[in-house]
C-alpha cells in the first residue's frame, strides 16, 4: 500500500513542477475514454434476457424508472426490470443459457440474477446446463436444473403468499436451495420457502373430457352455450375450465372455475377453440390439465362427410392383411384432405395420416386391430374435420371364410 501512495505522491510533484504543463500531462496520463463499441459491448453485457414473442397487451418497466411501456418483440430485459401482462396478453422471455418463461395473462415477474414470480403462474422451460434461478416471496432462492441431461423439463411457478410454488409438468428436475437438493419429478410439486425446497407433494391427476367429442362441431348462434363436461378426480374440490383459440393457451376466452364436472362457454364467433381441464385440491393446489380438445363453431350446421367404412364396420381377412377403402363427400371448394387414422376415439396415437387431393384412399397396411379415423379439409395452414365424430373400424384374422358375429365375439 505504501508503494501506491509513494507513486501517487511521485506524480502529483512531477505535475507541480512541470507548472504551465500540468495539464497537458495530465491528459497524457487520464484513461482513454471508452470507443463507441466498448459502450455497445458493455451495454449488451447488461441483457439478462430478451422477449421473444408477444402477444397481447405486454408491459415493461425498468430499473428505477416509475413508468411502464409496452414491450415488443426482441426488447432487451436487464437485471431488476420488471415484466406484466394484461388480460389477454402473452409474453416469452428467453435467457440466452437458461431457457425460457411463458408468461400468461395477469403475471408480473421481476426478472434479476433470480427470478421472482410476484403475481400469477408462469411456464420455464429448463434447457441447456444452466440452471433457472428463481427467488420466493420471502427472499428464498433456489436453482432449478433439469434432470434428463439435453431434455428440457416444463415446470410451473406459481406465486404463493410467503413462498413459491415449483411443479413440474413434463421431465424432472433438481431443486437446490442452501438447505440442499430436492428431487422434483413430472406430476409432482415442491414449495420453496425458508431457503429450503417442501417435500414433494403429489399433483392431482387429469380429469378425463367428456363432451364435446375430439374435433366437434357446432353451428355458430349468438349467445348460445356450448355445454363441456368430465370425470371426477379423486381428491379435487373444485376443477380449472380453460377455452382459448390456440393449442398452447397463449389467447384464452375462458379461464374460470367450476365446483362440478361440467362447465359452459359462450363462443363469440365463428372460430376453432381449444379446451381443457384440472383439477384443485383443497390446499388450493392446481393438477395436471387434461389433453386439449379441439372444437369448431362454425356459419353452417355442420354435416357428416364421410362416406366409407360405415362406423363399427368389420373387416375380416385369411392370409394377407385386406385392402381398405375410405372415401367422403367434398367439403365445398377444398382441394386438399388428410386422412387420420389412430388408435383410440381420439385420434391421439397416429397409426397413419396420409393427405390427398381426392375423396378417395386405399390403404393396404393396417393389421388386426380396432381403429379410428377422420378426414380434414385443408386451407392454407387451417384443418378443419368433415366428420361429427371419428368413425371405428375393427380388422381380424379369421381362421375360416364365413363371417359371422359369433367369430368376432371369441376372444382373442
Amino acid at each position: 500500500m505504501g508503494l501506491v501512495v509513494l507513486r501517487a505522491s511521485a506524480m502529483c510533484l512531477l505535475l507541480a513542477c512541470n507548472g504551465g504543463g500540468s495539464e497537458a500531462k495530465a491528459k497524457e496520463h487520464a484513461a482513454p475514454a471508452p470507443t463507441p463499441a466498448v459502450k455497445v459491448e458493455e451495454a449488451l453485457s447488461n441483457i439478462v434476457a430478451t422477449c421473444a414473442e408477444v402477444n397481447g397487451p405486454v408491459e415493461v418497466r425498468r430499473k428505477g424508472q416509475p413508468q411502464w411501456e409496452p414491450a415488443t418483440v426482441g426488447t432487451p430485459l436487464r437485471e431488476r426490470d420488471w415484466v406484466r401482462t394484461a388480460a389477454g396478453g402473452f409474453a416469452r422471455v428467453r435467457f440466452s443459457d437458461r431457457g425460457f418463461l411463458d408468461l400468461p395473462e395477469h403475471t408480473t415477474i421481476l426478472v434479476d440474477s433470480a427470478i421472482s414470480v410476484e403475481s400469477g403462474s408462469l411456464v420455464a422451460v429448463a434447457e441447456g446446463g444452466e440452471p433457472i434461478r428463481v427467488k420466493a416471496a420471502d427472499g428464498s432462492e433456489a436453482r432449478i436444473v433439469a434432470a434428463g441431461g439435453d431434455v428440457p423439463a416444463q415446470i410451473r411457478l406459481t406465486a404463493q403468499t410467503g413462498g413459491l410454488e415449483i411443479a413440474v409438468t413434463k421431465g424432472n428436475v433438481n431443486v437446490i436451495t442452501e438447505a440442499g437438493e430436492q428431487a422434483v419429478a413430472a406430476g409432482e410439486a415442491s414449495d420453496l420457502s425458508n431457503h429450503r425446497a417442501g417435500a414433494v407433494v403429489k399433483l392431482l391427476g387429469f380429469p378425463r373430457s367428456v363432451s364435446p367429442g375430439i374435433d366437434a362441431r357446432f353451428r355458430y348462434v349468438a349467445d348460445k352455450k356450448i355445454a363441456m363436461t368430465w370425470k371426477p378426480v379423486r381428491g379435487a374440490a373444485k376443477y380449472r375450465l380453460q377455452v382459448s383459440r390456440d393449442a398452447d393457451f397463449r389467447a384464452l376466452v375462458l379461464d374460470t372455475t367450476a365446483a362440478a364436472t361440467s362447465g359452459a362457454f359462450v363462443p363469440d364467433g365463428v372460430s376453432e377453440y381449444v379446451w381443457r381441464v384440472a383439477g384443485i385440491d383443497a390446499d388450493g393446489r392446481l393438477g395436471e390439465f387434461g389433453f386439449a380438445r379441439r372444437m369448431y363453431v362454425e356459419d353452417d350446421e355442420p354435416r357428416e362427410l364421410l362416406i366409407a367404412p360405415a362406423n363399427g364396420a368389420k373387416i375380416g381377412f385369411a392370409d394377407k392383411v385386406p385392402r381398405v377403402t375410405f372415401s367422403w363427400r367434398s367439403a365445398g371448394d377444398t382441394k386438399r384432405y388428410k386422412l387420420v387414422i389412430g388408435h383410440g376415439s381420439d385420434l391421439s396415437s397416429t397409426v397413419a395420416s396420409i393427405p390427398t387431393t381426392g375423396q378417395e384412399l386405399d390403404v393396404k397396411t393396417l393389421r388386426e386391430g380396432t381403429y379410428h379415423w377422420g378426414v380434414y379439409a385443408i386451407k392454407g395452414d387451417r384443418e378443419t374435420p368433415i366428420f361429427l365424430a371419428p368413425r371405428e373400424l375393427t380388422i381380424r384374422k379369421q381362421r375360416v371364410k364365413a363371417h359371422t358375429e359369433k367369430l368376432w365375439q371369441e376372444p382373442r
